[in-house]
């Protein structure tokens, strides 16, 4: 057989593989082109659903005494919205100009405040419900206090003859708040910036006469007030991410 046969043979032999490949190959490449097809259907439908996460503003200017952190609450959607996020924040020259300046009277370096929370409902709430800090940074000033899950307020009796259904002593300030979240800013006139991901106004209260924040009723002979707390009692936010409940009794991660 000659080198031209041998060639010719060999090429007819690779004829007839590719031909009965071909139907195989073809296959394959009409499931692959159906794949795609597929997913960027999938991807079509998700970003026709998908929308980025709401990111809605508050700014907030405390007024009173420099001298005081003012309490400011809030309550964190339930479970079925997920993970509700809250950075409480400034820019270090708010409130910085010549003729404001509350805290450093030379200098327009204020305060800078980061503080980031997550979480979920309240105590009365029948979810997963938490509150965490997930981040927290504050330079020249101090600018917050008293974080927590259940708002720090003060407890008094509706009628003094009876005791509370908690039996705490009139006048006790703890984290007892069933309905709200919430911190202490300091005031004299500092702007703060609420970023969060859902609904609803931040309340805040920047006088000094106390005013009732939460009502359990005649039953529980008990209501809850919030008023300012000078700067000599602050609690420092802790920036872990621990439970409140954990930080309130002083364990760590």
């Amino acid at each position: 057989m000659s080198e031209l046969q041998k060639l010719v043979n060999t090429v007819e032999l690779l004829v007839d593989t590719v031909e009965e490949h071909t139907p195989k190959i073809q296959q394959s490449l009409a499931e692959s082109a159906q794949k795609i097809a597929d997913k960027e259907q999938q991807v079509d439908a998700f970003l026709a659903n998908a929308r980025p996460e709401q990111r809605i503003v508050q700014d907030i200017t405390i007024g009173g005494s420099a001298d005081y952190f003012y309490p400011v609450w809030f309550t964190m959607p339930d479970n079925e919205f997920g993970t509700a996020r809250l950075e409480i924040h400034r820019f270090y020259a708010w409130n910085g100009a010549e003729g404001e300046r509350p805290l450093t009277p030379l200098s327009n370096h204020q305060a800078s405040l980061n503080l980031e929370l997550e979480g979920s409902s309240n105590k009365s709430g029948g979810d997963a419900n938490f509150l965490m800090i997930k981040r927290f940074s504050e330079r020249y000033n101090m600018t917050s206090s008293h974080v927590a899950f259940q708002m720090f307020a003060t407890q008094r009796l509706i009628d003094v003859t009876k005791p509370a259904f908690n039996n705490l002593a009139d006048g006790t300030f703890d984290a007892l708040s069933n309905k709200f979240s919430g911190i202490y800013l300091r005031g004299g006139g500092l702007t703060y910036r609420f970023t969060k991901n859902w609904a609803g106004d931040i309340n805040f209260y920047d006088e000094h006469t106390p005013i009732e924040l939460e009502n359990f009723g005649a039953t529980a002979n008990a209501k809850l007030t919030v008023a300012p707390i000078p700067i000599a009692e602050r609690i420092e936010p802790n920036a872990t991410l621990v439970p409140y409940e954990k930080l309130l009794t002083g364990a760590t991660a």
